[in-house]
């Protein structure tokens, strides 16, 4: 089965993180999502995926502040009867300072939400990148970041693409020539990266951004495919096992317009 973790994207305005606001979202996680049985753990604990630090650091008035309102969440999940909670930030960590700050406020993990090595340097133009370059790069990224880590322990994100023009226009940033070729040969790096560092998962990221271009659900342009390399490359044998790939046209449903 499919298992899921809160990621909150916390992109809201500033000034409206509060403790008190903090105290409520973590009794609503309590309450409400942790308990599943579905829910995906890191280090035993349950994992909440926190996308700017930055901002909850401000709006709660420094570093310690933050440690304080972590450790009060971690208390309060101890008092509903889990292991504490796995805090592993999207942002600002991208040198080993900031890494370190985050460790002292209480996180415990660091990935991203994209990660296109070096392909945006290679690029022709500030707009137009081709993921041919992402593939080739993005493993050295990784392990340069996992140094900035330090202690925080770094997950490897195994980039799913960018296109942006159907909320941004002609001035989007593209990634072009997405391939599911491509793709697999990510995963198999992302695979070996894990094995060496003993790392327990990667970031397949993002699923289902549609209009931001980032996508690997079942889709005209590519079906199944995309889902099929990650089964190529992590699946446990026997293939005869795995669950049938079914379409729309496999009920009768369809054809519809689209464009390859």
């Amino acid at each position: 089965h499919l298992k899921l973790a809160i990621m909150w994207a916390n992109h809201n305005p500033p000034g409206t993180h509060s403790r008190e606001d903090w105290r409520e979202v973590t009794k609503h996680w309590i309450e409400t999502y942790l308990p599943l049985p579905t829910y995906y753990q890191v280090n035993g604990r349950p994992a909440v995926f926190l996308w700017d630090p930055r901002l909850i650091r401000d709006d709660l008035g420094g570093s310690e502040d933050v440690r304080a309102a972590f450790e009060e969440s971690q208390q309060m999940a101890r008092d509903a009867g889990f292991p504490g909670i796995e805090f592993i930030a999207m942002h600002d960590h991208d040198s080993q300072s900031q890494a370190e700050r985050l460790l002292a406020e209480g996180y415990s993990g660091a990935t991203n939400y994209h990660e296109w090595g070096e392909a945006p340097e290679l690029a022709e133009s500030s707009t137009r990148m081709e993921y041919e370059d992402v593939v080739r790069t993005a493993s050295g990224t990784w392990r340069e970041r996992d140094r900035e880590c330090g202690d925080l322990t770094y997950y490897p994100v195994v980039d799913t693409g960018w296109d942006a023009r159907p909320w941004h226009g002609k001035k989007a940033q593209v990634i072009r020539n997405r391939t599911a070729d491509g793709f697999e040969r990510l995963l198999a790096q992302a695979k070996s990266y894990c094995a060496e560092h003993r790392e327990p998962f990667i970031v397949l990221g993002p699923i289902n951004e549609w209009g931001e271009g980032s996508y690997i659900e079942p889709c005209v342009e590519f079906e199944f495919d995309m889902l099929e390399r990650i089964r190529k490359v992590f699946g446990i044998p026997e293939p005869s096992g795995w669950p049938v790939n079914i379409g729309p046209s496999d009920i009768g449903l369809g054809p519809y317009d689209f464009t390859k």
